[in-house]
C-alpha cells in the first residue's frame, strides 16, 4: 500500500472488504485501485450525464442552476467582490455555473472539463470560453484567476494533491478556492458505512472530512475560511432513478411506468449534512 497522499502517513487500513483504503493518521480515505486518465475519459462520457450516474443531467439544468445560484449568494458573503471577477472552474461539464457567473457577476470566466460532450455543449451553445482536457496538462504555462471553484470534482481526480498544488501556484495573491465534496466524518456515512450514496469507485476515487480537506488545503497555503452544510435541489425524477432504477441491469415494468408519471419540473430541497462546501484563500 501506498502512503497517504495527504499527509504522507503509513498507517492506512482496508475497509468495506478491500474497497477503500483509509488513512489512519488524517482520515482521508481513497478508492483501492489503480486509475488512468483514459479510464478517466472512459468513465465520463456522454453516457455519463445521460443514464449513468444521472438520469439526464441536461433536463435537469434549472436544478443545478437553483443550487449553483444558492452556493454563489453564500460565496458573496465570504468572498470580497474584486476578487470574483476572474474565475477559473474545473469539471465544468455543461457550464452551467459558468452562464450564471457570466451573468450575475460580469466575471471574466474559463472552466475545464474532460467530458468532450459537455465542453462542447458549454462552447457552442452557452458560448462559454472552456477547454476539453485535463488542467494538469492542458495549462503547462501560467493562467490567470481570482478564485478557482471544483463543485463535485475534487473526489473524482486522480490526484487532488497535485491539481491543488498547481492551483496555488497559479492563483492571484489572495486568491479564493471553493470546493464542494462529501463529508465521509458526516452521522449519515458514518451510519450506512459502504452503502452510502457517494461511495462508487471508479466514479469516486476520494473521500475527505473536515480535517484532511483542512491539511490539503493547508499544505498547499491555503487558509480555510469556511465550511458549511447547505440543502441542496434535486429533481424527483432524479431522486427516483438514483435509488430505484440506476444500478439495476433491467428496469421493471412498474418502476418505468412510476418514473414516467413523475413530472419533470418538480423537485426537492434536502440536507442531509453530508456534503461540504469549502472556502479557502491563498495565504
Amino acid at each position: 500500500m501506498k502512503n497517504c497522499i495527504i499527509c504522507g502517513g503509513q498507517h492506512q487500513k482496508m475497509i468495506y472488504d478491500g474497497l477503500l483504503m483509509n488513512c489512519m493518521d488524517c482520515g482521508f480515505v481513497t478508492a483501492n485501485l489503480e486509475i488512468g486518465y483514459a479510464d478517466l475519459q472512459s468513465i465520463y462520457s456522454e453516457k455519463y450525464f445521460k443514464g449513468d450516474a444521472y438520469d439526464d443531467y441536461p433536463r435537469d439544468k434549472a436544478e443545478h442552476q437553483q443550487n449553483f445560484s444558492k452556493r454563489m449568494t453564500a460565496v458573496e458573503k465570504i468572498i470580497p467582490e474584486e476578487k470574483l471577477k476572474k474565475i477559473f472552474e474545473i469539471g465544468c461539464a455543461y457550464g452551467f455555473f459558468g452562464e450564471l457567473v457570466t451573468k450575475k457577476w460580469k466575471a471574466a470566466y474559463s472552466g475545464i472539463d474532460i467530458s468532450k460532450e459537455a465542453t462542447e455543449f458549454a462552447k457552442t451553445t452557452l458560448n462559454l470560453n472552456v477547454f476539453c482536457g485535463d488542467y494538469l496538462e492542458s495549462f503547462p504555462h501560467k493562467f490567470d484567476f481570482d478564485t478557482v471553484f471544483m463543485w463535485d470534482v475534487i473526489e473524482h481526480l486522480i490526484n487532488p494533491m497535485m491539481v491543488v498544488k498547481k492551483i496555488s501556484a497559479e492563483i492571484s495573491q489572495g486568491g479564493f478556492i471553493v470546493i464542494t465534496t462529501g463529508d465521509i466524518g458526516a452521522l449519515l456515512p458514518r451510519l450506512q458505512g459502504k452503502k452510502w450514496r457517494m461511495i462508487s469507485p471508479p466514479a469516486h476515487l476520494h473521500y475527505f472530512n473536515k480535517r484532511s480537506i483542512t491539511k490539503l488545503l493547508e499544505k498547499n497555503g491555503f487558509q480555510v475560511i469556511d465550511i458549511s452544510y447547505p440543502a441542496v435541489s434535486r429533481s424527483v425524477r432524479q431522486i427516483f432513478y438514483s435509488l430505484f432504477i440506476q444500478k439495476r441491469e433491467e428496469c421493471p415494468a412498474i418502476l418505468q411506468k412510476i418514473y414516467n408519471g413523475i413530472p419533470e419540473k418538480m423537485n426537492l430541497s434536502l440536507n442531509t449534512r453530508d456534503i461540504m462546501v469549502v472556502v479557502a484563500q491563498k495565504r
